[in-house]
């Protein structure tokens, strides 16, 4: 999260991330995105996790989520 943490402050102005294999980012992570979501864009790949049990579209953390069945 340091690494993350110092490029928002850097002025970074979207953060994208993959879930990869039907798993979702760490919580911390998550937490972090979410406490940071007023000063950033994040974009989610729910590619991997498009059709996994529990995730749905009221668990995304992000402000845009994408997916692509032909991946």
């Amino acid at each position: 999260l340091w690494d993350l943490d110092r490029k928002l402050k850097e002025g970074t102005d979207a953060v994208y991330f993959i879930n990869y294999f039907g798993f979702p980012q760490p919580k911390a992570l998550q937490q972090y995105l979410l406490e940071n979501k007023d000063s950033v864009t994040i974009i989610e790949d729910c590619t991997y996790s498009l059709f996994s049990k529990g995730l749905y579209p009221e668990d995304y953390i992000s402000d845009y989520q994408i997916a692509s069945l032909r991946k």
